[in-house]
């Protein structure tokens, strides 16, 4: 590797009273704290893969502005139900494609930062090196082993290796490199395949090649689940 990460692993015991969703849904509280070290309430943020507000609302408080894309209209309308409800006034939410989508034109100013909670891929982050040379970037994105006993990588996960050379391609210096990994251990395989049906997975899974991969390992006598692997990012032009 070319630059120092900081990681985070857990194995732990699954708990069947306790543990009932699915934890990669969680917001990073790394990514919430780099973001936090750029609040200013002169400060404009593009915020990409916004989905029903979950980060926005978290950081919106924190700054002047914050323009927030999704290209999904239903996860908008809800996120902007939640914004009035909330009366946040310094949110505004924008229909676009966030690989394509021309993020200074809709600031309409200066941007400060650009973040996401698990929408990252390389467009996005070439695009953002279009911005300002000032501008920061700060995400958290999939990690490879991401649900890795299913046999399928997503196609927007990183490797270590992969995100530094994506970061370098694109001209960012990375301030901060993470990754968070969690991982359940079930007492037997029956058990292992009883927690994906509890939770959303199934229902996730059953449009991929995933929950056949995940039967296949609990069959083969698996009996752990990679809830969580993110790499955490926060870096600045170079």
């Amino acid at each position: 590797m070319k630059y120092r990460w900081q990681e985070t692993i857990s194995h732990r015991d699954h708990n069947a009273d306790r543990d009932l969703t699915d934890p990669h849904e969680g917001l990073s509280p790394i990514l919430l704290q780099l973001i936090r070290q750029e609040a200013s309430s002169q400060r404009r943020v593009i915020e990409v893969g916004c989905g029903s507000g979950r980060l926005t609302f978290a950081i919106a408080p924190l700054f002047q502005e914050i323009i927030a894309l999704d290209w999904s209209e239903s996860a908008l309308a809800e996120a902007q139900i939640a914004t009035a409800r909330h009366g946040m006034a310094n949110v505004r939410f924008q229909l676009a494609d966030a690989e394509q989508a021309d993020y200074q034109a809709m600031a309409g100013g200066p941007i400060h930062l650009v973040v996401a909670h698990l929408c990252m891929s390389n467009a996005i982050i070439a695009q953002a090196a279009r911005l300002d040379s000032e501008t920061i970037l700060a995400f958290a994105a999939f990690h490879t082993d991401q649900w890795r006993e299913t046999g399928i990588i997503s196609r927007f996960a990183y490797s270590k290796a992969a995100m530094e050379e994506t970061l370098d391609s694109a001209g960012f210096y990375p301030c901060y490199l993470g990754l968070e990994k969690e991982i359940f251990h079930f007492p037997s395989p029956d058990v292992a395949a009883a927690y994906v049906e509890r939770t959303s997975l199934q229902t996730k899974w059953r449009s991929s090649p995933r929950w056949s991969g995940f039967l296949k390992y609990v069959q083969e006598g698996g009996h752990s689940l990679t809830v969580r692997a993110r790499v955490v990012v926060k870096a600045r032009r170079q």
